[in-house]
């Protein structure tokens, strides 16, 4: 039987074999078309199974002697196939071969089974049966690819088949079997090269999938599937008169018509042209205000419902802004309570200080009013005793807490190390990597945490110091020895990992050429660790004295201050300003503008309270600069920045008070 694909795609019974030999190579392709022939008439002269004497008048031969032929190459591929005659010898069919391939039956050498074929031996005395298929290996003076190339054959096959058909056969009868021989007719088409690409690495050439199937040919052509004459249609038109008869009754003498319903029919008045058309601009004007008065109410009925709209979103808009305030100020309120209970930034140990600042100056005057002389000097020791202590505690405490927050740098920095390497992969996918420093620096991040903890057992402790014995009575050697492992675990050369995250952890790495020296505690420092203010000429003290001098001295709380610097660079950033000059000022330059130019009261009712004060815009329409701002209440803030024209807000007066702290 045939596989599906060698299935025949055309069959035609009774069609003589043509004088071609197959050029399949191997499985019949499904584009190949199978001609079913019958028994076969007489062949010509090139082709056939008998001699060329007998070929002119030879009779009808029948399919159930026959010999499919497969001729071999050498290395074993499939030439072509053939159909002979059981009584057909060699000689006969190197014949046949010779007249097709142009070569000399000498030159052409069979092969069965490894064995040369004489001449006069026929294909009956090799064993096999009819219908039987046998490879016979074929060999000659030229390449078999040229060969392949130079002869352009059809296959013949023989097949058997049922009779009617196998869904035909009733059960009970008796099955017959027909012999016939198969034509294998290639007529596959040449296919247009339509593109494609090739793998640069192999050299594979891919065409596209369009270019690998022919289109199946319409049965009836594109050019007669359509034609002029069916698509237009040729119209013609002529008027004609038709007769249209009227009748209309009267009386008459035979004839008599009841007028018990007759309606006397009276003339109107007549209506012209200019009265027609005036009625009809009336009706038409009558119309039109009914349709403009219901439009100009439903347009009434819109405006008010946005309106509405609008009104309801302001006042939503308007309680969501005070809710947000008054969140803001609590949680203000308790930031300040939980910095002054626990503080743990800079901001909340500068309320501290401005706290015992003001108590100072609170008790020191009370001492001046109510006492004098010995009892004077007194009282003042026993505050400066109590001033002393206060500033010891808190002093003690901003020491602990940043000996908390070097400890947390630390191990932030031993985890950084330890983090293995993160990109993205093959479809998005999250990969990972782990190098040899980085285990390494695992490793020693472990030993240093066992170094630091104190909930450990003796015999662990003893396993860690190996020869120490009394964990308890060796705490400050453990420390030494922690800081001086963490110092080898800084070392680049025990742990080459630091170097590469010490950058990212720290902030800016310290070049030799960016350090400058501070003059009063002798530390070379990055220049991004020196305090600069507006009128800095030299950068000489750095931010950690700075800040250590103004709680010595002045003792600011400059908490309020960061609060308005935060609302102005809002403002500003929300306008698209971002090139104001708010962005490059310090805190304490606000502190300056606000105690010493506004001395830190509003403008207009005078509000001390500093967290409801805003350095808003004097002129709304410029950037925000000192010489550009006025010192007002939250409430107020707003209020102005609507203000259109100043000349017609304020009087004279103020403006110019407000213009002499600006430019004075």
């Amino acid at each position: 039987m045939l596989s599906p694909l060698e299935r025949p795609s055309k069959i035609s019974v009774g069609k003589p074999l043509d004088n071609k030999l197959d050029q399949s190579t191997g499985p019949l392709s499904p584009k190949k078309r199978f001609k079913k022939t019958g028994s076969p008439r007489p062949r010509s002269e090139k082709f056939g199974h008998e001699t060329k004497s007998s070929l002119k008048d030879a009779p009808v031969q029948s399919t159930e002697n026959t010999i499919t032929v497969k001729f071999l190459m050498s290395g074993g591929r499939v030439l072509f196939t053939r159909s002979f005659q059981m009584n057909s010898n060699i000689n006969d069919i190197k014949q046949q071969l010779s007249e097709k391939i142009r070569l000399s039956p000498e030159t052409i050498i069979l092969f069965w089974k490894g064995d040369p074929l004489p001449d006069n031996i026929y294909l009956v005395n090799l064993g096999v049966k009819p219908l039987d298929t046998i490879d016979i290996t074929f060999e000659a003076k030229v390449e078999g690819g040229d060969l392949h190339e130079d002869v352009s054959t059809h296959g013949f096959m023989a097949v058997r088949i049922l009779e009617g058909g196998e869904g035909n056969v009733r059960e009970g009868e008796e099955k017959i079997v027909k012999e016939l021989i198969v034509e294998v007719v290639d007529s596959r088409t040449k296919k247009p090269f339509l593109g494609g690409l090739c793998n640069k690495g192999t050299g594979v050439e891919y065409h596209h999938a369009c270019s690998q199937t022919q289109p199946y040919t319409p049965r009836v052509p594109p050019q007669n599937q359509s034609h002029r004459v069916t698509q237009t249609v040729q119209h013609r038109t002529k008027e004609q008169n038709t007769p249209l008869n009227r009748a209309t009754q009267m009386y008459k003498d035979d004839h008599f018509i009841p007028c018990q319903n007759d309606r006397i029919v009276v003339p109107r008045k007549y209506v012209d042209a200019e009265e027609v058309e005036r009625r009809e601009n009336e009706l038409k004007t009558k119309h039109a205000i009914v349709i403009q008065k219901h439009l100009r109410g439903w347009m009434a009925r819109r405006l008010l419902s946005e309106m509405r709209e609008r009104l309801e979103k302001a006042v939503e808009w308007e309680e969501e802004q005070l809710k947000k305030e008054r969140e803001e100020q609590e949680w203000l309120v308790k930031r300040d309570l939980i910095g002054m209970t626990y503080p743990r930034t800079k901001a909340d140990f500068e309320m501290l200080y401005s706290l015992v600042q003001r108590w100072r100056e609170y008790e020191v005057e009370r001492i001046k009013a109510d006492t004098c002389g010995p009892s004077k000097k007194a009282m003042l020791c026993l505050l400066l005793e109590k001033e002393i202590r206060l500033l010891s505690t808190i002093e003690r405490h901003r020491n602990r807490v940043n000996q908390e927050k070097k400890k947390k740098l630390e191990t932030k920095l031993l985890e950084k190390t330890t983090e293995p390497v993160v990109w993205t992969g093959y479809k998005d996918a999250r990969v990972t990597m782990e190098t040899v420093h980085m285990r390494r620096a695992t490793d020693l991040k472990a030993l240093y945490e066992c170094l630091c903890r104190d909930d450990v057992t003796v015999d662990e402790r003893i396993e860690l110091l190996v020869n120490l014995k009394y964990s308890a009575d060796l705490e400050g050697l453990r420390k030494r020895i922690a800081r001086l492992f963490l110092d080898l675990i800084h070392d680049p050369r025990i742990n080459p990992e630091m170097e590469l995250k010490r950058s990212k952890i720290q902030g800016v790495r310290a070049v030799r050429h960016k350090t400058v020296q501070c003059i009063r505690c002798r530390a070379f420092k990055h220049y991004a660790r020196f305090a600069l203010h507006a009128c800095t000429s030299k950068v000489s003290i750095c931010t950690q004295c700075h800040w250590e001098e103004m709680m010595a001295r002045t003792r600011i709380d400059l908490g309020p201050y960061r609060l308005i610097a935060r609302y102005i660079r809002q403002s500003e950033r929300k306008r698209g300003c971002y090139s104001s000059i708010a962005f490059i000022m310090r805190y304490y330059d606000f502190y300056y503008l606000v105690q010493k130019i506004w001395q830190s009261r509003s403008a207009i009712n005078e509000c001390l309270e500093l967290k409801r004060l805003r350095l808003c815009r004097w002129d709304s329409t410029q950037d925000w600069s000192p010489w550009n701002c006025i010192l007002l209440e939250d409430v107020e803030a707003k209020a102005h920045l609507q203000v259109k024209s100043l000349e017609d807000t304020y009087d004279d007066m103020f403006r110019g008070r407000t213009l002499i702290k600006d430019h004075g």
